[in-house]
């Protein structure tokens, strides 16, 4: 009996131990339970705390957004103010630098005579010859020359005025002191152009329709020589300095050069399309080519005889002058209405000016830098403040 007692004893002690565990493990579990749950309170609280950090952010990204956009649309309105006040101070800079002055009908041609500041020009129509005063810009005359006259240059030292007059074939000599026609020579077809070297008081004039230029003594007003080119001269110069004449040979697309010493031809330079206007700057040995279908303007080194560069411009470039002192070239852009300014040194254009209607010849005085633009629509000629 005592073995049955003590074995229920310690059946009974295993059975509280047993109950005591179970009690203990379902304590523990509920206080995992009950710190799960708390661990969610948290999280959730986390989650809600981001939510409202991301929509608060959200909204911060949004009034940027908004700020951007305002920025940029005050921007833009900035910028087209600011261009406007450019357009404002542009048209008034070329107000200041620039005059206009009226003339006869359909002005071609411009000559200036730096040392007596008078300035001659052409007009088509009319048959006459404008002279204006470059102090005062008034035409304080006008005279008579050929008919349909097309080609103007001017000696400095002898002050004498030699007109081409493109219908009767002739060149009209006009004493820059009286404001006279003192000669009337006649040369090749159709003479379009001249030029001269002041040093050997000779001109040259190019005739369109027999190819050829003739040469004139300027003492004797003679023809003395006259020598076959290319198709269709259309441009003349000459390089007092070296006693060079180039000629632009329009359908030709090439600028023959002739040795003013022999009056032969000893080079023959290919530039661009429809060659027209040309100038030299003698202190740079530099030709100036305008290359009417190219829309450029060609730059051939006189001691080379080679095109160095070539240089876009104005639509429909047509007539080129310059001013060694500067080194400044100005070209009439005939389709554009404009007058391009190339910077010698760099070959690069530096500013335009609006001219008038279908700006053709151009000629600079030296000594005052003032430009001379015939506008043949316009019947008027500009005068700009050179560069």
């Amino acid at each position: 009996m005592e073995d049955v007692r003590v074995i229920a004893i310690i059946a009974m002690s295993i059975s509280i131990v047993s109950t005591a565990l179970i009690l203990a493990n379902i304590s523990i579990s509920q206080t995992a339970v009950l710190d799960i749950k708390t661990h969610i309170v948290e999280q959730s609280q986390m989650i809600k705390s981001l939510n409202q950090q991301l929509n608060s952010t959200q909204q911060i990204i949004e009034d940027q957004r908004k700020t951007i956009a305002e920025l940029h649309e005050n921007m833009s309105y900035m910028t087209s103010q600011i261009n406007e006040v450019k357009g404002r101070v542009m048209a008034i800079e070329q107000g200041l630098n620039q005059s206009t002055i009226q003339v006869g009908n359909h002005p071609t041609g411009v000559a200036v005579n730096p040392n007596t500041n008078k300035i001659y020009v052409e007009n088509y129509f009319d048959n006459t010859v404008s002279v204006i005063d470059g102090l005062s810009n008034t035409v304080t005359n006008t005279i008579s020359v050929g008919i349909r006259p097309n080609g103007v240059a001017l000696n400095a030292e002898t002050n004498k005025i030699y007109v081409a007059n493109l219908n009767n074939n002739t060149v009209s000599v006009i004493d820059g002191l009286s404001n006279t026609v003192t000669n009337t020579i006649s040369v090749g077809t159709g003479p379009i152009l001249d030029a001269i070297n002041a040093q050997t008081n000779k001109i040259y004039v190019a005739n369109l329709n027999n190819n050829t230029v003739s040469v004139i003594d300027g003492l004797n007003n003679t023809v003395t020589n006259t020598i076959q080119l290319g198709y269709k001269p259309a441009g003349i110069a000459v390089n007092s300095a070296t006693n060079e004449i180039y000629v632009a040979s329009y359908l030709s697309d090439k600028v023959s050069v002739i040795d003013g010493a022999t009056n032969t031809i000893t080079n023959t330079i290919t530039v661009g399309n429809n060659p027209h206007g040309i100038a030299v700057n003698p202190k740079t040995n530099k030709i100036y080519v305008e290359s009417q279908n190219d829309d450029t303007v060609s730059v051939i080194d006189g001691a080379t005889k080679t095109v160095t560069n070539t240089i876009s411009v104005g639509a429909g470039p047509t007539f080129v002058d310059i001013n060694p002192d500067t080194n400044k070239i100005y070209v009439s852009n005939l389709n554009s209405n404009t007058v391009s300014v190339i910077d010698g040194s760099s070959n690069t254009v530096v500013d335009t000016f609006t001219a008038g209607l279908y700006p053709y010849g151009i000629a600079v005085n030296t000594l005052t830098n003032k430009i001379y633009v015939a506008n043949y629509n316009s019947n008027t000629v500009s005068v700009i403040n050179g560069l």
